[in-house]
């Protein structure tokens, strides 16, 4: 539930840019743990090493378990300095990043996976289903996917099927929900995010006759559930935890995504046929916004109903920004994206961020997902790469700078997510400095805001946005969720960006 897998791609470098919010915060939070007790480090470990277990009552035997820990403090002195590993290693260093990346693990995997995430996950971000496709061909795999924050891996469309699981493969026994958490369920999610939700359901194997039987029903599950408009399931309570609606596949990637390309254009527009020959410049300035869209409280404000968001536009000259035509019908997408411009700068290297936005028909503007990009760090895996997934590798060796002058082809990936823009709805694509998308994510940009950037359109730089989309999946008649319902997908006013977009 809610986890990374990787810690240099998906949390600590996005794009290669050191993440000095949340991977800051919780590196040093486990490097104070780990300092030698009983001075420093977890409390549990202080406890221990002062105290002893309060639940033996032989005070030898307390006395043998209090030396027993301080002599394993000896063992903390050996923490590496995490500041100098984060300095000294800017590149994915294969030695330090490769052990520490549990989507490399996953591929090892031999027994029955629930997997479940968010794709706007505050903490550990959204890059996690890249690693989902190690799990093709395993036995007993379900993974559940949703937009939303961290704490909504708990939400009451999940937590059904996880003790399900849990129940049949970890304790053996037919699932049935205890009593008291379906009847307190509002209660506990009020207390848990100061949210509504949808009531916790009993479980439909709760009456059957034994284990095998039960095993059986829940085999029958979809492999891939994509619980779909979590937030907007209660009309009169935007934010609620819970998904509206669902829909299922039976792996992920999914089979039949297609790679769909929009084209920029020079003035603003984002169209399916080759635009016109062009170019745009903005101001990399990542002071031009405020850094997050949260305040002091950003950690617990993440997971309210309502969030106090604030998600500023694209500020005048400091960003571009192009937008589609109002959708004739629904488009679904699922998967990561990929944002190819050919760009021009007036530095060797930049530092570039994407946002993928719903313009809706109401005026309003729909956060969906970010990418992030080292300009130097532009090289792709040719093996891991796709149309609509550009894996770059991050690697020292790779490294090259913008060749000055000229337009250099640079691929951004955009983080894995599944939305449904609307019909009558727009795309919107931004480009920019990092900064002023996350609640909690900040970063250890290059940009000064004295660089300028160039992004050219059409003809040999014909720059593109490629979409993973799903064709003949629609919302299933579903309505159009409140500007403010959807969880971790802040909404603002649609103002165009200086290029028209």
């Amino acid at each position: 539930m809610s986890v990374t897998d990787d810690i240099y791609q998906g949390t600590g470098f996005p794009g290669g840019i050191f993440n000095n919010g949340f991977a800051y915060s919780w590196i040093s939070g486990r490097a104070a743990d780990a300092q030698p007790a009983p001075g420093g480090g977890h409390i549990w470990a202080r406890i221990m090493s002062t105290d002893g277990d309060s639940a033996v009552a032989d005070p030898v035997l307390r006395e043998t378990q209090k030396q027993h820990c301080l002599d394993n403090q000896e063992l903390r002195l050996q923490t590496r300095d995490f500041n100098d590993e984060i300095e000294n290693n800017p590149f994915r260093t294969a030695s330090l990043f490769d052990n520490r990346a549990p989507g490399a693990w996953m591929k090892r995997i031999k027994v029955p996976v629930f997997f479940l995430g968010q794709f706007q996950d505050e903490q550990t971000g959204g890059h996690f289903p890249e690693a989902l496709h190690t799990l093709q061909g395993k036995k007993d795999v379900w993974i559940t996917l949703q937009n939303g924050v961290h704490v909504d891996a708990l939400g009451p469309s999940t937590v059904t099927k996880w003790l399900e699981f849990m129940k049949l493969f970890v304790a053996d026994e037919v699932p049935r929900m205890p009593p008291l958490l379906v009847s307190l369920s509002g209660t506990l999610y009020e207390e848990l995010a100061d949210a509504g939700a949808l009531p916790i359901d009993e479980s439909e194997l709760a009456g059957m006759p034994n284990v095998g039987a039960a095993m059986a029903a829940f085999r029958n599950n979809p492999r891939v559930r994509l619980l779909m408009d979590n937030g907007a399931a209660i009309p009169d309570d935007p934010g609620a935890i819970g998904a509206a609606w669902e829909t299922n596949f039976n792996d992920w990637p999914i089979p039949s995504l297609t790679p769909t390309s929009y084209f920029l254009g020079p003035d603003g527009e984002l169209s399916e046929s080759e635009t016109q020959p062009g170019d745009a410049t903005y101001d990399s300035d990542p002071s031009a916004r405020p850094a997050r869209t949260l305040g002091a409280n950003a950690q617990g404000d993440s997971w309210l109903a309502q969030p106090p968001y604030n998600w500023q536009p694209v500020a005048a000259g400091k960003g571009l920004g192009w937008t589609s035509d109002a959708l004739s019908e629904d488009t679904f997408i699922a998967g990561p994206s990929s944002l190819d411009v050919y760009l021009k700068s007036s530095k060797a290297d930049t530092d570039l961020q994407v946002t993928l936005t719903e313009v809706r028909p109401d005026g309003k503007e729909t956060y969906i997902q970010n990418g992030w990009l080292r300009a130097s760090h532009r090289a792709i895996d040719p093996e891991l790469s796709t149309a609509n997934d550009p894996v770059q590798s991050h690697l020292e060796q790779d490294a090259e700078d913008l060749v000055a002058n000229q337009f250099n082809l640079t691929r951004i990936q955009i983080f894995p997510v599944t939305h449904v823009f609307r019909a009558g709805s727009k795309i919107r694509v931004n480009l920019q400095a990092p900064g002023g998308d996350r609640t909690i994510w900040d970063f250890d940009t290059i940009e000064t805001g004295d660089t300028q950037n160039t992004i050219g359109f059409g003809d040999v730089t014909p720059s593109k946005l490629v979409l993973p989309v799903i064709p003949g999946q629609t919302a299933e008649g579903t309505p159009l969720p409140g500007p403010t319902a959807l969880r971790g997908q802040p909404s603002r006013l649609y103002v165009q960006a200086a290029n028209g977009g």
